[in-house]
């Protein structure tokens, strides 16, 4: 059983079908912007942006893994890179300073 008691499939149709519809809001995107090029005036251009970005910003909170904004670095394998910043160059008591 899935959530709240719900059989395992119809979870599993229910989130492909959920993640099918999301996925057509960015053809949309690419068709406003497609369609956008012939728009003449700022009233429109500014309607066609506004779509967008209602979109963009949609797809970026109900599938952050494919549109959110990536804050972390990720290795060829997703695993996460640490980074070192060394400040100073250790030096060994008695060598000289540059």
């Amino acid at each position: 059983m899935g959530e709240r008691g719900a059989p395992k499939s119809f979870v599993d149709h229910y989130a492909h079908a959920r993640e099918a519809g999301l996925l057509t809001w960015a053809d949309e995107i690419l068709e406003i912007a497609d369609d956008s090029a012939d728009l003449e005036s700022g009233p429109a251009v500014q309607a066609a942006r506004l779509r967008v970005d209602s979109r963009k910003w949609l797809l970026s909170k109900l599938m952050p893994k494919q549109f959110g904004d990536r804050l972390g670095l990720e290795g060829p394998g997703g695993e996460a890179v640490q980074i070192n910043v060394i400040s100073a160059i250790p030096r060994a008591p008695g060598d000289p300073k540059p």
